[in-house]
C-alpha cells in the first residue's frame, strides 16, 4: 500500500511542476521590423557599412526561421485525430511554415552572395519588412494561437486523467483504512471543478481557433468569385456566430483554462502532503 501511496505523491507533485511551463512555449521569437529597415536607410556605401547592413538583416532572417522551426517542432508534436478539422488545418499550417522558411532561405541566400551591394541589401530589408507586415506576423499569431490551443487540450486531458487515477488510489487508500471515507472529498471536488471548467476554456479555444481558419478560407474563396455578393446582403446565420466568435480571444481562453489547471494542481498537492503525513503516522 505504501507504493500506491508513493505512485499518487510522484504523480501529483510531477504534474504540478510541469503544466506551469506551457505559456513560455507560446511566446514568438522577437522581430523587431523597425530594427531591420534600419538596413535601407544608411547611405554609406563603405564595405564595413555594407557588412553591418548584412548581419542586421541576416540577424532578423535567422529569427525568423527559428519561429517558424519552433512552430514546426510543436505542431508536429500535437496530438490530433486524423478525421478531424483539427487535422487539416494542422496539415495546411504545416505547409504554409515550409513555403515561409522556403521564402525566407531564399533570402537568406540572396544576402549571401559575394556581389552583393547596398542597394540589394536595402532591397532584401524592404522585401522582409513588407512580407512580415503584411500577412507573416498576423498568419504566425493565428497559428500560436491554434498551436496553443491545441497543447492546452492535450494538458487539459492529461490533468483529467490523472485526476482519475488519484481518485482511483484514493479509494484503494480508503479501503485500506489509513483515511476514513471521503477524507479528500473536498479536494478532490474542487479539482474536479477546475479541470472540468478548463476543459471548456479549452474547447472554446479549440472552436474559435478552427472558426479564424474557416473565415480564411471563406475569404480566399470570395477573393476567386467574380460576382461579389451586393454589400447589403446579410452574413447567415452560422457566419454571425463566426464573426461572434472571433471577437473573444483565443490566448485568453487558454490563459484561463491554465489557471483552472494549475488551481486543481494545487489540490492535488494538499492531497500530496497530506498523504506523506499519512505515511509519516503509519510507518
Amino acid at each position: 500500500m505504501n507504493n500506491i501511496i508513493k505512485i499518487i505523491i510522484i504523480t501529483v507533485v510531477a504534474i504540478a511542476l510541469i503544466m506551469p511551463n506551457i505559456l513560455v512555449q507560446s511566446a514568438p521569437v522577437p522581430v523587431r521590423t523597425d530594427t531591420i529597415i534600419q538596413a535601407s536607410n544608411n547611405a554609406d556605401v563603405s564595405e564595413d557599412n555594407i557588412a553591418n547592413r548584412r548581419r542586421t538583416v541576416a540577424g532578423a532572417i535567422g529569427l525568423s526561421l527559428q519561429e517558424i522551426s519552433a512552430a514546426r517542432t510543436r505542431l508536429v508534436a500535437a496530438d490530433i485525430d486524423e478525421k478531424s478539422n483539427l487535422w487539416t488545418i494542422r496539415k495546411n499550417l504545416l505547409e504554409w511554415l515550409a513555403s515561409e522558411e522556403n521564402y525566407f532561405q531564399k533570402a537568406e541566400r540572396e544576402l549571401n552572395a559575394e556581389d552583393i551591394t547596398l542597394e540589394g541589401v536595402k532591397n532584401i530589408a524592404k522585401n522582409i519588412k513588407a512580407h512580415r507586415d503584411d500577412s507573416y506576423n498576423k498568419n504566425l499569431a493565428n497559428a500560436l494561437d491554434f498551436i496553443l490551443a491545441l497543447e492546452v487540450s492535450r494538458f487539459t486531458n492529461i490533468a483529467d486523467d490523472r485526476w482519475h487515477r488519484i481518485n482511483t488510489d484514493i479509494q484503494r487508500i480508503e479501503r485500506a483504512g489509513l483515511i476514513r471515507r471521503n477524507f479528500f472529498a473536498a479536494e478532490m471536488a474542487k479539482a474536479r471543478m477546475m479541470i472540468d471548467g478548463a476543459k471548456t476554456l479549452s474547447q472554446r479555444a479549440l472552436v474559435l481557433s478552427e472558426n479564424i481558419y474557416i473565415l480564411q478560407t471563406q475569404e480566399e474563396q470570395n477573393q476567386n468569385i467574380e460576382n461579389v455578393k451586393p454589400a447589403e446582403e446579410k452574413p447567415t446565420s452560422s457566419e454571425q456566430e463566426i464573426v461572434k466568435e472571433e471577437a473573444l480571444s483565443i490566448r485568453e481562453l487558454c490563459e484561463a483554462a491554465i489557471v483552472n489547471i494549475r488551481l486543481g494542481y494545487e489540490e492535488f498537492v494538499k492531497i500530496s502532503s497530506a498523504v506523506r503525513r499519512i505515511m509519516r503516522v503509519n510507518r
